[in-house]
């Protein structure tokens, strides 16, 4: 059953948590397609608290794989900016067309990590098939963000042993190992990496869930991307942050 789970919602991705890194690479980056950056925010004052936020990235890539299926990635960057930690829900994405009419709209967008303190960025993220749309065609997602404080505590496991390497199917592979550094069990740690390439820019996004451990114990993991840009390969990540946290829903 908690593999049956565990595939569901992969289908469907303060203790020391986050490990992010640069990576000294020499090699020819991936050339993605980038749109233009768009920036929002939102604000909303309670008492002394703000809650607030930015768009700082925007991005939709497609591209046809080996079988000749039309896939799309798609990125939005949120940066909190206010002064109170804030807990994303899932968002929707609004796929344009150049003339701002509306060619496609996908839901349930999963965003990595849920929970963010200020001055973080989490993404929303997206990578599936697009037969609908064209590349000849520069779209632009407009998102449908649900941002608020959080009620939830931030936590974050430690993440360490990271490697990033390329696999023959799935373009990268990420194996890392976590420990849960809080005080009880969890059941079913979510792991999360984001990879960077030189500019900065997010390239490929991958989640995968670890087995219940105990205080103090680790345990290695590995996640790899549904479907990858062909250009996504281990020469081309320049730097990522990786996430380990427990599931939480805040309502």
């Amino acid at each position: 059953m908690k593999k049956m789970f565990i595939s569901f919602l992969i289908t469907t991705f303060l203790l020391s948590g986050c490990v992010s890194a640069d990576i000294d690479a020499n090699e020819t980056q991936p050339n993605v397609q980038q749109n233009e950056n768009l920036t929002a925010t939102k604000n909303e004052d309670v008492s002394e608290e703000q809650v607030s936020y930015e768009i700082v990235y925007n991005n939709l890539t497609l591209w046809k794989n080996s079988i000749d299926t039309t896939w799309g990635r798609g990125f939005v960057g949120i940066k909190n900016t206010g002064n109170v930690n804030l807990y994303l829900s899932n968002g929707k994405f609004d796929i344009e067309n150049p003339d701002g009419t509306l060619a496609t709209t996908k839901d349930y967008i999963n965003v990595y990590p849920q929970v963010i303190a200020p001055g973080e960025t989490a993404y929303y993220y997206m990578c599936t098939t697009m037969e609908e749309l064209s590349l000849e065609t520069e779209y632009k997602i407009v998102p449908k963000v649900d941002a608020k404080k959080a009620t939830v505590e931030l936590i974050r496991y430690g993440v360490s042993e990271v490697s990033i390497v390329d696999s023959s199917f799935l373009g990268v592979e990420v194996v890392a190992r976590v420990e849960n550094t809080g005080s009880e069990t969890e059941s079913m740690p979510k792991v999360a990496a984001i990879l960077f390439d030189a500019d900065g820019n997010p390239i490929s996004c991958m989640m995968t869930y670890g087995d219940e451990f105990a205080p103090g114990e680790k345990q290695g993991v590995k996640a790899t991307e549904l479907s990858s840009h062909p250009d996504v390969t281990s020469s081309a990540v320049a730097s990522y942050e990786i996430y380990a946290y427990p599931e939480q829903y805040q309502f």
